[in-house]
């Protein structure tokens, strides 16, 4: 993947669910020498342990605030990473991510 500066970067997003219904989800966004991670950690009733939410700050051109969204879709078979940031021209763009089960 690259950014508008035509760097690379990468995006991971890891869910683990555990007996109990807890869930811990770890993401993170790589770029050049630059990295930035975030974990979360839901009991099984707390809003967002469905989809393993987490949330990154990590910009992908100029400084202006930009952070990605990760969540899992119902059937747990991929994720989607969603940069957000209003000022720059890749707000919105949604990146697949592939899943294994185990």
């Amino acid at each position: 993947m690259t950014s508008s500066d035509g760097k690379g970067f990468g995006l991971s997003h890891d869910v683990y669910r555990f007996a109990d219904g807890s869930v811990m989800a770890a993401c993170a966004v790589e770029g050049g020498i630059d990295q930035s991670s975030y974990f979360q950690v839901y009991r099984s009733e707390q809003v967002g342990s469905d989809t393993g939410g987490c949330f990154v700050t990590f910009d992908l051109d100029a400084s202006s605030a930009g952070y990605w969204k990760f969540v899992v879709n119902k059937e747990r078979t991929s994720s989607t990473a969603t940069y957000q940031d209003p000022s720059s021209p890749l707000d919105g763009r949604t990146f697949n991510l592939g899943c294994s089960n185990y």
